[in-house]
């Protein structure tokens, strides 16, 4: 039998990145998890499937591509998305987790 709590927690991890993202940015695209953590896009859609059954502010614009979120969104109630921001970019030591054309969070945790 293995263990699959390892399993959970990594997509724990990336749930938390997504809604992160999208407390700050308000869009999420696929290649952000594909980019970041390695995932294929199927792993990406389940961990959307999650994200929007426990937050149903979120929706999909196909024109593009991207996941959104509505005036219903509110972020995951255990995260302070800057503080994450910063910690995970510990983790993958990088210190830029920006979307194009959006703000930009440091590791400082400030926008710039």
């Amino acid at each position: 039998m293995t263990n699959s709590k390892p399993n959970v927690l990594i997509r724990d991890i990336r749930l938390k990145f997504v809604d992160a993202v999208l407390s700050i940015h308000g869009i999420y695209n696929y290649r952000y998890s594909k980019e970041t953590f390695g995932v294929t896009q199927a792993s990406v859609s389940r961990d959307m499937t999650l994200l929007h059954e426990e937050m149903p502010g979120i929706l999909y614009n196909h024109h593009t591509k991207s996941f959104e979120t509505t005036a219903d969104y509110k972020p995951m109630p255990t995260l302070e998305a800057v503080k994450f921001l910063r910690a995970i970019s510990t983790v993958f030591d990088s210190t830029d987790f920006s979307v194009p054309g959006s703000v930009t969070v440091s590791q400082s945790g400030g926008k710039e």
